[in-house]
């Protein structure tokens, strides 16, 4: 619950907002998929989130874990940004429209460690 102070006051402090992160990884822009599978980004560890936009086709994206197994393909139309809720070291894809180039861009985030977790 927001209190109306706090709402005037501006965005909550750092330390209990949800959605700040301390570390990013990102492919930079958008990667171009073909028909073969192929890397998107590999993330230097494994990030807490993950997030995949497709630009302009359809795209069937595999996240790797740190074992080297690829999942089962998720299938992401177009215009979409997809949080898929896994955790992984790779982003792996290919065009899923016959004839067309997929653009896909991947980001990695890592939440900011806190003194109380875990006791």
């Amino acid at each position: 619950m927001i209190h109306k102070a706090q709402a005037a006051a501006g965005p909550p402090p750092a330390a209990i907002r949800t959605d700040t992160y301390e570390r990013i990884q990102t492919t930079g822009g958008y990667v171009s998929l073909g028909t073969a599978i192929s890397d998107i980004i590999a993330f230097a560890g494994t990030p807490d989130r993950i997030e995949i936009v497709v630009l302009d086709f359809a795209a069937d994206i595999y996240f790797t874990d740190e074992q080297g197994r690829d999942s089962h393909p998720i299938r992401v139309e177009p215009a979409v940004a997809y949080d898929p809720q896994v955790r992984a070291r790779k982003v792996r894809g290919a065009n899923a429209v016959a004839g067309s180039v997929a653009r896909v861009q991947a980001v990695g985030k890592w939440h900011a460690s806190c003194p109380y977790e875990n006791g």
